[in-house]
């Protein structure tokens, strides 16, 4: 099981992390020298500085909103090997319910074995509905929850509790809701930026 975040890993492969935290600093009180010095690292195949520019650009951060530049840096840093550029880039296709194009991201290679990824992929396998998707969705969720996140434990429990994994599996269910609620408060607290609570 893995404690941290993804992102701590890809700070380390990082080009130029002095630069780079001196750019992420800029970004709430001068967003638009932000946005010209992570370009610059960007160059330099700075993954966070990608990252950094895709959530500006999702959020609207010195710049309006354009979704189709957030995915294009979003996707740079996947392209770069970065987990969670890849994750981000799912993301963004879920917030723009293109659910097809996130289920594509979240079954790639780069994400099969990120939990958050993996309860994602479930969960959208759970809005299908049919026996064989709710039987996948329980394997991710059961490989996710193995691999320490919090969500796909709740969405494994949700699973059992309305039945959908057979009427032995109810109170079961409820018990490991329980777990979930409480191993996920203690994480909210303790370590809040853990990838176990994403």
């Amino acid at each position: 099981m893995k404690s941290g975040s993804y992102a701590d890993d890809e700070f380390r492969s990082e080009p130029d992390l002095d630069a780079l935290r001196r750019a992420y600093a800029l970004i709430q009180s001068d967003p638009a020298k932000a946005m010209g010095e992570l370009e610059d690292l960007a160059k330099r195949n700075s993954a966070m500085s990608m990252i950094y520019l895709g959530d500006m650009f999702e959020r609207g951060t010195g710049t309006a909103i354009d979704l189709e530049k957030a995915e294009d840096w979003f996707s740079k840093a996947s392209l770069s090997g970065s987990v969670e550029g890849a994750f981000r880039l799912g993301m963004l296709y879920l917030l723009r319910n293109n659910k097809e194009k996130a289920e594509d991201v979240f079954r790639s290679e780069i994400l099969k074995e990120f939990p958050p990824a993996l309860d994602r992929l479930g969960s959208l396998y759970v809005e299908r509905g049919d026996a064989e998707s709710i039987e996948q969705a329980r394997l991710l969720f059961e490989t996710a929850d193995a691999l320490g996140n919090i969500y796909a434990k709740r969405h494994l429990a949700g699973l059992m509790i309305t039945g959908r994994l057979g009427i032995s599996r109810i109170l079961p269910g409820f018990w490991l809701l329980a777990r979930s609620v409480k191993t996920g408060f203690s994480l909210a607290v303790s370590d809040p930026g853990s990838d176990r609570i994403r």
